[in-house]
């Protein structure tokens, strides 16, 4: 989570939220003056960024480790009335990217003993298979006693736990009507979405807007990728790699609330 004197970064998991982070860290400490970095560094101000680990409340199984993620619900006392700035990106690459990034390697969502059970060669698994563990154990893992009355994606209860105001009451109450008549707006924080697809430009227009000059921002074109997941196959053994249509079909129906809300990410002639 990042704290500015603006704004709060709310890092949605796997939307480029590293990149953002940087770039907005980078912004704020160089504009500082230095009396002003004088003045922080003696504790007389408060640092003009602050960058905020924690733990992910929402799973039952967590690796304990603090980190950039945080939610709605754990912005301090001091700063939740502060506008909030995140990030969205298309659920069908969102999952990819989590395969790519094989962070579950090292933190799969479930006890291993128990994913071996299910995944012998764990964690030579497919891009399928990883989707699947994801919607059987890491749902469980997020939903802890929660039953939602409907069937819900990974994404939408990573989505919910991080955006809303009372994300458990929202798990025990969603259903189809909630979804089709944007119930959801009455529980969904106010925040400004950038989108993942378009970062560098919709960051930029968002600082000139909160009155930063474009000179200040021109470092954003220089700047790479940051914490990427690990490069794709070659484009010739990349089809066995990638979500086939059963499974896009699945996103399509179980993360339905999220193609709700960013309808631009629903596929060209789907009926959703």
């Amino acid at each position: 989570m990042i704290i500015t004197n603006d704004f709060v970064m709310i890092n949605f998991p796997k939307t480029g939220c590293s990149f953002a982070r940087k770039v907005t860290k980078n912004l704020y400490r160089n504009q500082r003056s230095l009396g002003r970095k004088l003045m922080e560094k003696l504790g007389i101000f408060q640092p003009s960024v602050l960058d905020i680990r924690l733990i992910d409340i929402n799973q039952k199984l967590h690796s304990g480790l603090k980190l950039q993620h945080g939610t709605v619900r754990q912005i301090p006392q001091a700063h939740k009335d502060k506008p909030l700035l995140s990030i969205t990106r298309n659920p069908f690459t969102r999952y990819e990217s989590i395969y790519f990034f094989k962070w579950w390697k090292e933190h799969p969502p479930a006890q291993r003993n128990v994913i071996y059970e299910q995944y012998p060669n764990f964690p030579d698994i497919t891009i399928s298979q990883c989707y699947e563990m994801y919607h059987h154990y890491g749902r469980k893992n997020r939903l802890k006693d929660i039953e939602p009355k409907i069937e819900l994606g990974y994404h939408t209860i990573e989505f919910i736990q991080y955006y809303f105001k009372d994300p458990e009451s929202v798990l025990r109450k969603i259903d189809d009507d909630y979804i089709d008549n944007e119930l959801y707006k009455d529980d969904l924080r106010n925040i400004t979405f950038l989108h993942q697809e378009s970062l560098n430009s919709e960051i930029t227009e968002f600082f000139l807007h909160i009155g930063i000059e474009p000179q200040d921002l021109q470092f954003i074109e220089t700047m790479g990728k940051i914490n990427v997941a690990e490069k794709k196959p070659a484009k010739s053994d990349r089809e066995q790699l990638s979500l086939g249509q059963d499974i896009r079909d699945k996103i399509l129906t179980r993360d339905r609330l999220i193609f709700k809300i960013f309808p631009e990410y629903i596929p060209v002639n789907s009926t959703l």
